[in-house]
């Protein structure tokens, strides 16, 4: 009798320990209400960052060997247009995607709607907190009235062959950003640049680049202010911002911070700074002059205090996934875990109240020793339940793959590849398609030249995800195959998503993929004569983002030679005007096309001979040429095959011959079914956050277990009313 206590107590700390511990497995927070805002800038800003790295390899433009992550707004150690010193953590830090979302913090803690005019003065120094406040402005529908200088100092945008104002226009024109800047300026010392390297040091060369630099900003039509005085700049920019909501100031150029001592404004901190009296003077800045007026202003630069207080990580060594920071987060438990908690404490609190200690007479007075068993056995039951249900949940949840990661880099590139595809597709003249309502950019139209049969506009609309690159990823690690491995693949037009989304998953997965390319397309897939699958292959090789080119490229469609084109079919002149063009431009480009007049089999062993001995094949689509000219490979599924060793014929396309030599082998064509087996969203209305699909998890058991454990406790209280019930009779 005397342990009863002790052992009550035990049960119910016992409950306790174990509920306050399911609340710490399901910590995480809730994410702000407008988180979804905050990761659609962040990606925005990662598809700028892609787009002007794509423009920098095409102006012959190198990365900075210190730019370890990659991202392409990292500047250099000296240059001609180089104004100061800076820090290189910070410098390298402020590219990172977060700071957009970031921006929509500050953007939505200030108040600000849809359509409100925001001001800026963006200094040349930091890039990426820039581009974050564009990004987050585009993404809320602001009217974002900004000025850009182009003096820098060390690490930022300062190459005199590509400044900040014109990397703004590569995203204008590229369409991820809607407006220029209302005012260009050298920066620098009195806005005029008389501070930059190439004048204090004298050097003809550098100041020969920076006078070409200024003409080539004229001839662009981003002609930089002649600036007279510093009441005069700083007038101008008022004049042009108008009438602001909020002012935005980013680096630390003399107009945002004010000339001379600006220790008055450093003082005021970083971020969203609060609302106070100040005094202003004729050196005072812009930031102090906006926030004098009670006007919400955000000061962009001290990097290391905005990623303290954010929780954007300082200066990582590999670029963090956009969501994951504390800054889309608030505070709150989740709802398993409070009904875990809750679980476990009942059971404890009736295990404790069944052991209490008391007087014999009393618990006979209440509780007759039928009835005492009988609680006691439920008592267990629940106790039991609680504990399987705990279990359950911590290792019965969606598990992610090994290679989650991989999946994630694969899906993140390809989502850069098509920025810059969209991109080129603006420049070339292609509006993107009305039934693109992702606005991804890989669509093409209903009825082309090159045109060569029907397809379905959802299966076309989903098969431009990203978690399609993740899918590849998948299945190249589900078949063995390991880095360095040697694949082969053949491309069809008619799916320009999945086609990207293989290369990226090569890439990543350091494979050497040989393959081929065909033009000939269904409807809305690659079928726009003057940017074909070829050519956005190539934005992508020059963007240094793929390094790798198509081994051949035909033209796709019967005989592989595009005889069912509908620019051939219905001999309408403009038509194949436009196709004859096509085959022209991509002689120059270096993407000659091939013809195989020796017949249908000659076209397939040439192929095979090309890639040579593979680790896998990756067929994407529907043409003769992979899925040949019998009904066999139809009946093999999608995705990964299962292993099959299928009679050959003439007439046997490439995923039959490689299945029957043992070779794994991925086919990518239903897009519904492979959806459907995957978990990624068929035909959704936004472009899902990377990371978030089945196809990046093992198939979870937790929930069908958890209900079977409710089952079966179910079935023990019936078992024991039962029990209970019979012994009363006897």
């Amino acid at each position: 009798m005397k342990r009863r206590p002790l052992i009550a107590i035990l049960c119910l700390s016992l409950a306790l320990i174990l509920g306050a511990f399911a609340l710490w497995v399901g910590r995480r927070s809730p994410k702000v209400p407008y988180a979804d805002e905050m990761e659609a800038a962040a990606r925005l800003h990662e598809q700028a960052s892609a787009l002007i790295r794509a423009e920098k390899a095409r102006r012959g433009v190198a990365l900075a060997e210190e730019d370890t992550l990659g991202i392409g707004l990292l500047g250099y150690d000296f240059t001609p247009i180089m104004t100061t010193a800076a820090g290189l953590e910070e410098k390298r830090t402020s590219q990172l995607p977060d700071f957009a979302a970031l921006c929509v913090k500050y953007f939505s803690e200030a108040g600000l709607k849809q359509g409100d005019p925001v001001g800026a003065n963006f200094s040349g120094s930091y890039p990426g907190l820039n581009l974050a406040a564009l990004c987050a402005a585009e993404v809320m529908g602001l009217d974002l009235r900004y000025s850009a200088s182009v003096g820098s100092s060390k690490y930022g945008a300062n190459n005199p062959e590509y400044t900040f104002p014109e990397m703004v226009k590569t995203l204008y024109e590229g369409g991820l950003i809607s407006r220029l800047p209302v005012l260009v300026t050298l920066g620098g010392g009195g806005d005029m640049g008389r501070n930059m390297m190439a004048y204090v040091l004298e050097e003809d060369e550098d100041i020969a680049a920076v006078e070409a630099m200024k003409q080539r900003l004229i001839e662009g039509g981003l002609a930089p202010a002649y600036i007279e005085s510093f009441a005069q700049d700083i007038e101008l920019h008022e004049q042009l911002y108008g009438d602001i909501k909020a002012f935005v100031n980013a680096g630390g150029n003399g107009l945002g911070l004010g000339r001379d001592d600006n220790t008055a404004v450093l003082a005021l901190g970083s971020g969203l700074l609060k609302n106070q009296p100040l005094e202003i003077t004729n050196n005072s800045g812009l930031t102090e002059r906006y926030l004098s007026k009670g006007i919400p202003t955000i000061h962009l630069l001290n990097v290391r205090a905005l990623c303290e207080e954010s929780g954007i990580p300082f200066d990582p060594e590999t670029l963090p996934k956009i969501g994951t920071a504390s800054l889309y987060f608030g505070t709150g438990y989740p709802r398993s875990a409070v009904l875990l908690w809750a679980l476990a404490a009942l059971s404890g609190v009736l295990a404790a109240a069944l052991l209490a200690p008391g007087r014999k007479r009393e618990r006979q007075e209440t509780v007759s020793g039928r009835m005492k068993q009988k609680l006691t056995l439920h008592a267990l039951v629940a106790a039991l339940l609680m504990v399987a249900v705990l279990v359950i949940y911590l290792a019965g949840r969606r598990v992610r793959l090994p290679y989650a990661d991989e999946m994630e880099a694969a899906a993140t590139l390809q989502r850069q590849v098509v920025a810059a595809v969209r991109a080129e597709r603006l420049k070339r003249g292609y509006a993107l398609a009305p039934e693109d309502r992702l606005g991804l950019g890989l669509m093409g139209t209903h009825i082309s030249p090159v045109t060569t049969s029907l397809g379905s506009e959802e299966a076309k609309r989903t098969s431009q995800l990203s978690d399609f690159a993740a899918l590849t990823v998948r299945y190249l690690h589900e078949a063995g195959v390991r880095p360095g491995d040697r694949i082969g693949a053949c491309f069809s037009a008619s799916f320009p998503g999945i086609d990207l989304g293989v290369l990226c998953a090569a890439e990543i997965m350091d494979l050497h993929i040989v393959y081929s390319v065909s033009i000939g397309s269904s409807n809305f897939g690659a079928n726009l004569p003057g940017y074909v699958l070829p050519e956005m292959i190539l934005t992508a090789y020059e963007g240094g983002l793929i390094s790798t080119l198509p081994d051949l490229v035909t033209m796709g469609g019967d005989g592989d030679a595009g005889e069912n084109m509908l620019g051939y079919m219905l001999e309408d002149e403009d038509d194949i005007r436009q196709i004859e063009a096509m085959k022209v431009r991509l002689e120059q480009e270096g993407l000659p096309l091939t013809f195989y007049e020796e017949g249908y089999e000659a076209d397939v062993l040439d192929r095979m001979a090309r890639m040579g001995d593979v680790a896998a094949f990756v067929n994407v689509g529907g043409n003769i040429l992979g899925m040949g000219d019998t009904d066999a490979a139809v009946s093999f599924g999608q995705g990964l095959l299962p292993e099959a060793d299928p009679k050959i014929v003439p007439k046997s396309g490439l995923v039959e011959r490689y299945l029957s030599r043992g070779v794994p082998t991925v086919h990518f064509l239903n897009i519904k079914q492979l959806c459907a087996e995957t978990g990624i969203p068929y035909d959704p209305v936004a472009e899902p956050e990377v990371g978030t699909s089945g196809a990046y998890y093992s198939r979870s058991y937790a929930r069908p277990a958890i209900v079977g454990a409710l089952l079966l406790s179910l079935g023990a209280i019936v078992a024991i009313e039962v029990w209970d019930r019979r012994k009363a009779a006897h």
